[in-house]
């Protein structure tokens, strides 16, 4: 009986506890295990005339924001009934939102049309409805080959992030165009410009809310859901939502197209990047492989495996093993050559073979044909061989600090033979190696965050900079560290 008084109290003093800290908590709360998120979280509830308030008082380009049955209904789904699922797909808007962001500036829409994609599909790209739709826009088949999206037994680009949301936006910017309204738009772009048509013309309005019960049940709902999901996004803070961010593989990526047939395996072995990853990104390619094609398919990869595999490609043209080919022989021992100097390179973790390129002043070609190499794919502590033209180049007595200049004075004095004036190995270590003018100091400017501001939304507001760029000067990882009221570094372009 003691143990159930003492056990009473405390969970009294708890709730105390948690309604003192906010008037508008409830005892409500999520328990979470093993989860870098708080291990309890309070579900804060609210009146209606404060969600009211709240709707009426955001912003949008879209729609007019109203507040009804329905509205409040698609509210409670996110940010009481299916919270998990809720931050789950606030998460992903690291992955999708730069994106959309990109497109939508490019196609001269408003950027709350990517908040679309949250009650098309939660931003899953493999949803899939009961009539078919499938894909991030949900895109029917025929709809989606109107647009240019190909479907066939291998690949379905309705699936592909990129290809479908450029279509999406060509389709969305259409009916924009034909019904002078975005409300239309959108419930057009659910239940097709034909019922839209004859809800105009029963109600004789454009009306969207005027002309509402006129359209299917599903369409009547299409806009409500559409201002839920802005809600969401902008006060999911309020609701004490945590988006749950994917890995960093996946938030920092970018896209290249490819024109001949080539597996995820392969694409995994090339750039040292996960199969399981790679498949996350290219959800199109229904068997890991990408296909042959002559206008090129588009793979998602993480940026840094990126310029691994665009160097591996080489262009489009020829096929990746065409880059051993040197058209100009690479010095050897024990030939003799008064004009280049050996030395060796030890790779480090990260080191790919274009970076080292430019790092050195060769080409990968000639790095490939120096070493013998059977892949591009490097291994850490592997040894290099590099030829390096000698000081008669003015140029090389400021671009190879790394070696001694009175060494390569002397060399060039004395015009000893290549394979005499071998240098010992020198570690070099790319990012000591200055082969540009010293950069001028970068300037900085400070931004205070504002509540419920993205990232996206900040780098928005200045031309040139991006999401990804405020979160390298500023330290955060995965988007955290973005609070209200914190100053933040904004590099002057």
């Amino acid at each position: 009986m003691r143990i159930v008084l003492l056990l009473t109290f405390l969970a009294f003093l708890f709730d105390t506890t948690a309604v003192a800290q906010s008037s508008v908590t409830s005892p409500n709360a999520e328990y979470r295990q093993n989860s870098p998120y708080p291990t309890i979280v309070q579900i804060p509830t609210f009146s209606e005339s404060e969600l009211i308030n709240r709707v009426k008082g955001m912003r949008s380009d879209v729609v007019t924001p109203r507040f009804n049955n329905i509205v409040k209904s698609y509210i409670n789904t996110y940010t009481v009934k299916n919270r998990p699922k809720a931050e789950a797909m606030l998460g992903r808007t690291a992955m999708y939102f730069p994106m959309f962001d990109k497109y939508l500036k490019e196609s001269g829409l408003p950027n709350d049309l990517k908040y679309l994609s949250i009650v098309e599909s939660a931003l899953d790209p493999t949803a899939v409805s009961r009539s078919g739709a499938v894909g991030l826009w949900q895109f029917m088949p025929a709809t989606g080959k109107e647009y240019g999206l190909k479907v066939s037994s291998g690949m379905d680009q309705r699936r592909d992030p990129h290809m479908s949301t450029k279509a999406a936006f060509v389709y969305l910017k259409r009916l924009y165009n034909r019904f002078g309204s975005w409300e239309l738009a959108l419930a057009a772009y659910n239940g097709g410009p034909g019922r839209v048509n004859r809800a105009v013309r029963r109600g004789g309005s454009h009306d969207f809310w005027a002309i509402r019960k006129y359209l299917p049940v599903e369409t009547r709902n299409y806009v409500p859901a559409f201002i839920a999901a802005c809600y969401m996004m902008q006060y999911y803070d309020t609701h004490n939502l945590y988006p749950r961010y994917p890995e960093k593989e996946l938030q920092m990526t970018d896209n290249t197209l490819v024109y001949r047939q080539i597996s995820f395996r392969e694409i995994a072995d090339v750039t040292g990047a996960s199969e399981r990853i790679i498949e996350r990104l290219n959800p199109s390619y229904l068997h890991k492989v990408v296909p042959t094609r002559m206008n090129g398919c588009s793979v998602i990869l993480p940026i840094a495996a990126l310029a691994i595999f665009e160097n591996f490609l080489g262009k489009p043209d020829r096929r990746p093993n065409g880059m051993i080919s040197s058209s100009i022989p690479a010095p050897s021992s024990p030939e003799f050559r008064a004009d280049y100097i050996k030395t060796s390179y030890t790779v480090k973790s990260g080191d790919y073979l274009s970076a080292l390129a430019g790092t050195f002043g060769c080409s990968e070609k000639e790095i490939v044909e120096w070493n013998n190499l059977k892949s591009i794919r490097l291994q850490p502590n592997q040894s290099l061989t590099f030829y390096l033209p000698n000081s008669r180049d003015k140029h090389l007595l400021t671009t190879v600090p790394s070696i001694p200049r009175k060494q390569i004075r002397l060399l060039e004095r004395k015009q000893i033979p290549l394979e005499a004036r071998m240098i010992e190995p020198v570690s070099f270590t790319p990012r000591n190696r200055n082969f540009s003018k010293p950069k001028k100091k970068e300037k900085f400017i400070y931004y205070q965050v504002r509540r419920r501001e993205t990232l996206a939304e900040i780098a928005s507001k200045f031309p040139g900079i991006s999401p990804k760029d405020i979160m390298r000067i500023n330290g955060f990882r995965d988007g955290q560290g973005l609070k209200p009221g914190k100053r933040i570094k904004i590099k002057q372009k």
